[in-house]
């Protein structure tokens, strides 16, 4: 059931390649806002993709549990200190000329008429407060509009669409043009190894084997010295290489 859950949540991630990620009901455990994973906690990378950098506030008891995934090129931290007592987690994006993104995954409490009575009061309350839109228009459980997206900003806003989800809910898929600001990529060689000269490298290789072999009386760190720089020069001068650079796209 893990591995099918897992294997769902990689394929949506795959499937919208989205830049930011709200998620709710994770059914994670151990993790929460600030403090330290307990020992018996699920790792995020046991379940979500590697290239995102996720903040969870899982719930203490079975079920529910919130979390954020942030690509792992944008700039972004986790605020802890926005966390209050509810199932929230906060997570604040760079953006680049403009105020920085404040992004919130957010889930109602156990099923109580009071509670649910004062999170609709305390919702509305909150986004006249903060001049909040709602801009999910489409249902995403049957014919209810359960998931909302609520932003200060709606003119930002370029769509936002309801797609098949992994559970019972649709996915919402929302569009902002904002540009985030990146974590600078250094640029990397990468080698061609498909178009390398195998014939010489193999008689260099066995041309070194050879030298090893007679320097047995050589200290091991500097035996592993020579063994480590002549495998680069060996591949550098028979290994076509070029630099590669992270493709950048907007949100």
């Amino acid at each position: 059931m893990f591995e099918l859950k897992k294997n769902k949540i990689r394929a949506a991630v795959e499937y919208v390649k989205p830049d930011l990620i709200c998620g709710t009901e994770s059914w994670l455990k151990g993790i929460k806002p600030g403090r330290d994973p307990e020992k018996n906690c699920i790792k995020s990378c046991e379940v979500f993709p590697d290239n995102y950098i996720f903040h969870r506030n899982d719930r203490d008891s079975l079920g529910g549990g919130v979390f954020t995934g942030i690509k792992s090129n944008l700039v972004s931290d986790e605020k802890v200190e926005l966390v209050t007592g509810c199932e929230i987690v906060w997570t604040k994006v760079k953006l680049k000329s403009m105020k920085d993104l404040y992004l919130a995954s957010f889930y109602m409490p156990h099923r109580n008429m009071k509670d649910i009575i004062q999170l609709k009061e305390s919702i509305n309350k909150l986004a006249d407060d903060l001049g909040d839109t709602q801009v999910q228009r489409e249902p995403t459980r049957y014919n209810n509009l359960l998931d909302l997206v609520l932003t200060n900003n709606p003119s930002l806003c370029k769509s936002s669409t309801s797609i098949p989800g992994i559970s019972d809910h649709a996915m919402v898929v929302t569009d902002f043009d904002i540009i985030p600001h990146y974590i600078k990529q250094s640029k990397r060689k990468k080698y061609m190894f498909n178009k390398a000269d195998w014939d010489s490298i193999y008689k260099e290789m066995e041309q070194l084997s050879t030298t090893m072999e007679s320097q047995i009386a050589t200290p091991v760190e500097e035996l592993w010295s020579t063994f480590t720089t002549t495998v680069f020069t060996i591949i550098d001068k028979y290994t076509p290489s070029k630099v590669c650079t992270s493709r950048k796209s907007l949100p």
